[in-house]
């Protein structure tokens, strides 16, 4: 009986690396037979103006509908296309955005914690806030949703310890990253 049991299990390994075999050539094959693998346009949509240009025209026109999305979370052009932003499982409009940008262009998807919208709320209380900040001797030069960090990103005047600590101690680490690098506002 063991015996009986080995033999099938070797037998059974090989049948299903037969049919892994078989099922690999098949795809080969079709490839080979004039069905080509999906195609990259090798085009690198950050270096590729007239391409950048393209897409950034396609991003604004139909991502506008979804700016107070609650699961939007910004987006920006990477080499490949896009990169939208999600938090949590995309809305249905979200959804539906994002199939509409892939039928023209290629479209990525990353994981994010705040949305875009809340973004834009925080950089208004953060303008709300300048005048107490620049009594207290915090001169914040620029400000604004910053997507990298999936925060508002600021930038002092000049840039001290002091200052970073009042601001993430209002804000939260979570909801601000403070650049090192002092930077004097034009214009």
């Amino acid at each position: 009986m063991e015996l009986r049991a080995r033999r099938w299990m070797v037998g059974g390994a090989a049948a299903v690396t037969l049919l892994l075999a078989a099922l690999i050539g098949v795809v080969v094959s079709h490839h080979e037979q004039g069905h080509p693998r999906p195609a990259r346009t090798g085009t690198d949509y950050t270096k590729d103006n007239d391409a950048n240009v393209r897409v950034q025209l396609l991003a604004d026109q139909i991502l506008a509908d979804i700016a107070d999305d609650p699961t939007f979370g910004g987006s920006r052009i990477v080499p490949s296309g896009l990169e939208v932003s999600v938090v949590g499982a995309p809305s249905a409009a979200l959804s539906n955005t994002i199939a509409t940008l892939r039928a023209q262009v290629s479209v990525a998807t990353r994981p994010v914690t705040h949305s875009w919208q809340h973004l834009e709320e925080l950089t208004t209380a953060i303008n709300a806030d300048k005048a107490s900040w620049d009594r207290a001797g915090v001169s914040l030069s620029m400000w604004g949703p910053d997507y990298e960090s999936n925060k508002v990103k600021i930038w002092l005047t000049a840039y001290s310890v002091a200052a970073d600590h009042a601001l993430v101690e209002r804000y939260g680490s979570n909801e601000v990253v403070i650049d090192h690098e002092s930077l004097q506002a034009t214009g």
